[in-house]
C-alpha cells in the first residue's frame, strides 16, 4: 500500500541502488491529469536512449582532456508526461520500499496518470498536505532531449585509488539459497577529498585552494514510479520551463574501468549453516588459502568463475559493476567433483592496473560502505558558486532504560560484511548458500547504491539513489537506514 512519511520521521542519508529501465505508455492530457492514451510513444522501454550519469564518475581509461563537465539542458519544446512529471519533498512507502520524495502518480508501481500541481494537492491526492507553488519537477531518464549529466573525470594513464567500496545490500542481508538468481553488484569509490565529512563542512571550503577542480557536480534525484525493472528515476528541477536542477558539490566519484573483474569461487567443499536475518546466527566463513594473482585464485578452494566485471549505469545514474549470478546453473561438479553449493562462498573484486585498494592498512582499512551523502541545493549550471549548505547531523541516540533497549540504531547488523584487503589489492565478500528447502533468499535483488550526493537539507532531504527496501535488503534499492 503506498503512504507518505510524515515529515518529522524522514531521514536524511538516502543511499541510492540499481535498477533496469521503465516501459510504461505515452501519457497526454485528460480531465484526471496527463492520462495514457493509446498509439502516442512514450518514455523509452529500453534500448532507445542510454541512463543519464547523476552522481560524479572517475574513468581510469580516458585522458584527463577527455573529462566531461557536468551539464544541465532541457529541451525548449517539453511537455509534462513526456520529459517530467511532479513530485513533493516527503518521503513516501510502498510496501516494502521507501523513496526520498512522493511522485505525482495514481499507481505509484503502474501509473496512468501523471497529476498536475495544481491535481496533485487535491484532498487525497499524493501530495495533499502541500500547496501547488512547493512542487518540483522530475526531469525523467531515458529521454534524449532531456540534456544533463554529472562531471566525469579523465585520469588515464593513472589508476584511481578507492577511498570506499560498497557491495550491493542484497548479498549482505540475506542468505540466498541454490536456486536464487542472485543480483552481484559492487561500487569503488574514489575521493578528492581525504575524510570528507558532509555534515562538518561543504566541499568548497574543504578543498582549499582549488575548489573547482577538488569538488565535483551531481544531481539530486526523484522517484517516478517503478521498482526493479519497472524502476523510473529522473533529476529534481524548479517548476518553470526554464528549470533549474538541484545539484550539489561532492568530493566523492564512482569509478569506472572495463579492467574489473568477479571471482566466485566456493571455499570448502562442505555445507555450512547459514545466518538468517532476525538474530539467527550461523558458522562462520572458513579459512582459506592464499590469493594467488598470477593464476587468480584463492588457495584450498574451487574457483568457479573468473570473468570481467561488467560496469553500466543505473537507473539511478550511477556507475555500477554488475552481475546476475544464476546459482541453479553454477556448475561446481564438473571443476571439484564432490563439492557441495551450498555454503560459503567468496566472491572478489579486483581491477589491478586500474584500481587500487591500497589507500588504507590492514589496521585502518578503506570503509566497505557507500560514502555520506551530501546536500543538494537549487542552482543554475554551469556553477559560478558553491554549495555552502550542510548535512544533517545524525540524531542523538536516546539513552537506554533498559538492557532491551540498548541496541544502537547504527550498528552494523549486516549478515555479511565485506572485506577490502590492501595487502592483495582487492575487495571480496564471503557469502552463505543455504539449500532450496531451507528458504534464505529469493530470485534475484537488487543491489549495489551508493551515496555521496543528492540530500537536501531539513525537511527537503532525499537521495540521489534508488527505492529503500525498508528493514531488510536492497530489492534495487539500498537498506533502510544506511551505514555511513
Amino acid at each position: 500500500m503506498r503512504q507518505k512519511i510524515p515529515l518529522s520521521k524522514q531521514w536524511s542519508a538516502w543511499r541510492p541502488c540499481t535498477a533496469l529501465t521503465l516501459a510504461i505508455s505515452l501519457l497526454a492530457f485528460s480531465a484526471a491529469g496527463l492520462a495514457a492514451k493509446g498509439g502516442i510513444p512514450g518514455p523509452p522501454t529500453g534500448g532507445e536512449t542510454s541512463n543519464n550519469l547523476s552522481t560524479p564518475g572517475l574513468l581510469t581509461e580516458t585522458v584527463p582532456d577527455n573529462t566531461i563537465v557536468a551539464n544541465w539542458a532541457v529541451p525548449d519544446a517539453q511537455n509534462a508526461g513526456v520529459h517530467y512529471s511532479y513530485g513533493c519533498a516527503a518521503e513516501e512507502k510502498y510496501g516494502e520500499f521507501k523513496y526520498p520524495n512522493t511522485s505525482c502518480v495514481d499507481d505509484l508501481m503502474a501509473p496512468t496518470v501523471y497529476y498536475t500541481p495544481e491535481q496533485c494537492v487535491e484532498p487525497e491526492r499524493p501530495c495533499e498536505d502541500f500547496v501547488a507553488e512547493d512542487l518540483s519537477r522530475i526531469y525523467w531518464q531515458k529521454v534524449e532531449e532531456n540534456a544533463w549529466w554529472a562531471d566525469d573525470e579523465g585520469v588515464s594513464p593513472e589508476p584511481a585509488a578507492a577511498a570506499y567500496v560498497d557491495w550491493g545490500d542484497a548479498l549482505e542481508a540475506v542468505s540466498w539459497n541454490e536456486r536464487s538468481v542472485i543480483r552481484v553488484e559492487t561500487q569503488p569509490w574514489g575521493s578528492t577529498i581525504a575524510g570528507f565529512d558532509p555534515t562538518l563542512t561543504a566541499c568548497a571550503d574543504a578543498a582549499g585552494s582549488d575548489p573547482a577542480s577538488t569538488c565535483k557536480v551531481g544531481f539530486q534525484m526523484w522517484h517516478v514510479s517503478g521498482q526493479g525493472i519497472t524502476e523510473h528515476w529522473g533529476v529534481r528541477a524548479t517548476d518553470l520551463d526554464e528549470a533549474i536542477s538541484y545539484n550539489y558539490d561532492s568530493p566523492f566519484q564512482i569509478i569506472k574501468t572495463t579492467k574489473a573483474r568477479l571471482n566466485l569461487t566456493k571455499m570448502e567443499a562442505d555445507s555450512a549453516l547459514c545466518a538468517q536475518p532476525g538474530g539467527n546466527p550461523g558458522e562462520d566463513p572458513p579459512a582459506v588459502g592464499a590469493w594467488d594473482s598470477t593464476n587468480a585464485e584463492w588457495g584450498e578452494t574451487c574457483t568457479l568463475s573468473d570473468a570481467q566485471y561488467t560496469v553500466e549505469t543505473s537507473v539511478g545514474g550511477k556507475y555500477v559493476y554488475g552481475f546476475n549470478w544464476r546459482v541453479a546453473e553454477a556448475d561446481l561438479e564438473s571443476k571439484c567433483p564432490g563439492w557441495a553449493k551450498t555454503g560459503f562462498w567468496r566472491l572478489t573484486f579486483y581491477a589491478p592496473e586500474d584500481v587500487l585498494f591500497t589507500s588504507h592498512s590492514e589496521l585502518d582499512p578503506i570503509p566497505n560502505v557507500a560514502p555520506p551523502s551530501v546536500p543538494a541545493e537549487e542552482r543554475e549550471l554551469p556553477r559560478t558558486v558553491f554549495n555552502t549548505i550542510l548535512a544533517p547531523a545524525p540524531e542523538p541516540v536516546a539513552e537506554a532504560e533498559s538492557e532491551s533497549d540498548e541496541e544502537d540504531p547504527d550498528a552494523d547488523d549486516r549478515l555479511y560484511r565485506p572485506v577490502v584487503d590492501p595487502v592483495n589489492n582487492l575487495t571480496y565478500l564471503d557469502i552463505c548458500i543455504v539449500a532450496k528447502t531451507q528458504g534464505g533468499g529469493g530470485g534475484g535483488g537488487g543491489g549495489g547504491g551508493g551515496g555521496g550526493g543528492g540530500t537536501t537539507p531539513a525537511v527537503d532531504s532525499t537521495t540521489d539513489g534508488d527505492g529503500t527496501k525498508v528493514g531488510g535488503s536492497r530489492g534495487g534499492g539500498t537498506k533502510g537506514g544506511g551505514k555511513h
